[in-house]
């Protein structure tokens, strides 16, 4: 597709509507979408959270609910996850945006709430992927901790090298 062209109002050399509803907004059609059904669900498994996180949570999920709660709850959470990434994916093929839920939340509310809920978006947002990333690399230590005491049963922790470690 030629986009000088198509941005200068040729519109006719547009290959399909969603790049001209990008042209309309201003936008230039810049990244190939490659997005079917299959790489969607992958994309919602794979960002839902890392095994390294879910096989801490293993023991609560057996204790609360037994294998048969292990099972339904992830069958519900899929569900749940799905419905939400295909509500994300719709206005994503609206306006695509790097602002995502913040933007979408701009572009939607109404009035005066407009500029406060999109700060609370997006500071709901940060403070989300950093509290995630900390607790699944938390989680992943304690998983190397729980080898190594398995593996070497008479290790004594330093909690000195540790602070000096967290501090890096």
């Amino acid at each position: 597709m030629d986009i000088e062209s198509a941005a200068s109002g040729e519109k006719d050399k547009v290959l399909n509507a969603d790049d001209a509803q990008l042209l309309a907004m201003g936008k230039k059609p810049e990244l190939q979408r490659v997005y079917n059904t299959w790489t969607l669900c992958a994309y919602q498994v794979m960002i839902s959270a890392s095994w390294s996180c879910l096989i801490v949570l293993y023991s609560t999920i057996f204790d609360v609910g037994g294998p048969a709660g292990l099972i339904w709850a992830t069958l519900i959470v899929s569900i749940g996850q799905t419905l939400l990434m295909t509500s994300l994916a719709e206005y994503c093929s609206i306006w695509p945006t790097a602002g995502g839920q913040q933007y979408y939340t701009q572009a939607l509310a109404t009035g005066r709430s407009r500029p406060f809920l999109s700060y609370l978006v997006g500071w709901a947002i940060m403070v989300g992927e950093i509290s995630t990333g900390s607790s699944c690399a938390l989680n992943s230590a304690q998983i190397i901790a729980s080898f190594v005491q398995i593996a070497h049963p008479n290790v004594e922790w330093k909690f000195e090298v540790l602070d000096d470690l967290a501090t890096l």
